[in-house]
């Protein structure tokens, strides 16, 4: 009892939660903020964005080479969500329906985002290819990143914060 009476009393000054939580650097993570664009203090977002943000939040837990940081100023990567769009068919798929087949289209997704670091921007649009869901699209944007990371890892090393 007296145990927890003292863990409760240091949690409670504020001493412990920096040694409380794992750093993801130290574990060679790279940390990510995924959020929406905010422009003259107003968040541009509907409820596809924040799906989508939710979908690549998802995505970016289960690699093992990324942390998902809670604040932009937090992360080494910030990646801003600027939309979700299908622009276009990537086929046709046959029904059979009794005696008559139905073409169905399937419709791609796209993601379109801006990758930050420090001053630096990428525009990315990852698309679904012939999977028609948006979580196969914000799985493509974590490739996408992935990607980019591989090729950039050196740089990123000696970087603090995004901004």
């Amino acid at each position: 009892m007296a145990r927890a009476l003292a863990v409760i009393a240091l949690l409670a000054s504020n001493t412990v939660p920096a040694l409380a939580v794992a750093n993801p650097a130290v574990e060679g993570k790279v940390t990510v903020f995924v959020g929406p664009q905010t422009r003259d203090r107003f968040v541009d977002v509907d409820a596809g964005i924040l799906d989508s943000i939710k979908d690549i939040q998802d995505e970016f837990r289960r690699s093992r080479q990324f942390a998902i940081a809670r604040t932009g100023e937090e992360a080494q990567i910030v990646l801003v969500v600027l939309g979700r769009r299908t622009p276009g068919d990537s086929g046709t798929v046959g029904i059979p329906a009794g005696a008559v087949t139905l073409l169905l289209p399937i419709k791609r997704r796209a993601i379109d985002t801006i990758l930050r670091v420090g001053s630096y921007e990428k525009q990315i649009t990852s698309e679904s290819g012939d999977d028609d869901r948006w979580k196969a699209a914000a799985k493509r944007v974590v490739k996408d990143v992935t990607a980019w990371v591989a090729a950039n890892r050196s740089s990123l090393t000696g970087r603090e914060s995004p901004r």
